[in-house]
């Protein structure tokens, strides 16, 4: 009969088991999980630690407990772009057969820094609008997603709700700008403890930071992004070209 105490610390020390038993691999999304008297000798820990293990990576999006039928590894469906073609977020989501969907963490307008002033090409402490959000699939946190806008070009969005919706779209119907072009840059990173908390990943598992500066149809700058997506969530895809000598 399982009649321990769990501790806090066999708790982490089994829900990492698990994680990393995943991140592997070794139970693919979608599949089932073993039995928990199985699992619980895998991961050398008592049932009652191991359920509370389980819950807390339920808890953070990594698994699903289906009633009657036991634990699955959270089926997680890839987004991705091509290098060569820009789409919104919300496009390429709904193009997947998933709801885009958009909670603002914060929405201010301010005074942008040198930093951001040189990024936008405006003047110091030109006015901006600061909006973040948390954007998912169907409710399923992917990316936390923060939007620097040049005020006096988009005055509209100081004051509009923008849960629940594509930038791109707002910008095109409030604004009657059409963006044609975005210079980004990617880099590999670790989470810290608030990107974390919001894609309901542990502290340290990777992450895509994505940086652009978005222009519109006359090649003037709207806005600049930074998002930083689920490693697990987001496939990058390009066409590489070689030049081959014309002689050849």
């Amino acid at each position: 009969m399982d009649v321990d105490t769990p501790t806090s610390r066999a708790v982490y020390q089994a829900r990492e088991q698990v994680r990393q038993l995943v991140h592997r691999g070794v139970y693919a999304p979608g599949t089932r999980l073993p039995g928990e008297r199985e699992l619980a000798a895998t991961t050398r820990v008592s049932r009652s630690t191991l359920r509370l293990a389980l819950e807390h990576l339920e808890d953070e999006g990594v698994l699903d407990r289906q009633p009657q039928r036991g634990w699955f590894v959270t089926r997680r469906a890839l987004i991705g772009d091509r290098s060569s073609s820009l789409q919104s977020f919300s496009d390429i989501v709904r193009r997947k057969g998933f709801t885009p969907t958009a909670v603002v963490l914060s929405h201010e307008v301010r005074g942008a820094s040198m930093e951001e002033a040189s990024r936008l090409e405006i003047a110091p402490a030109s006015t901006v609008i600061d909006l973040r959000r948390l954007r998912g699939m169907d409710g399923n946190p992917i990316c936390i997603d923060r939007s620097l806008l040049i005020e006096a070009r988009t005055p509209q969005l100081a004051g509009a709700d923008l849960a629940d919706s594509s930038l791109y779209e707002t910008l095109e119907h409030e604004c009657g700008i059409v963006i044609g072009r975005a210079s980004c840059e990617l880099q590999a990173a670790a989470a810290d403890a608030e990107v974390a908390g919001l894609l309901r990943i542990a502290v340290g598992a990777p992450v895509l930071h994505y940086r652009d500066v978005s222009r519109d149809q006359n090649e003037e700058i709207v806005m600049s992004s930074e998002l930083h997506y689920r490693g697990d969530a987001y496939r990058f895809e390009s066409d590489l070209y070689r030049r081959v000598p014309s002689e050849l």
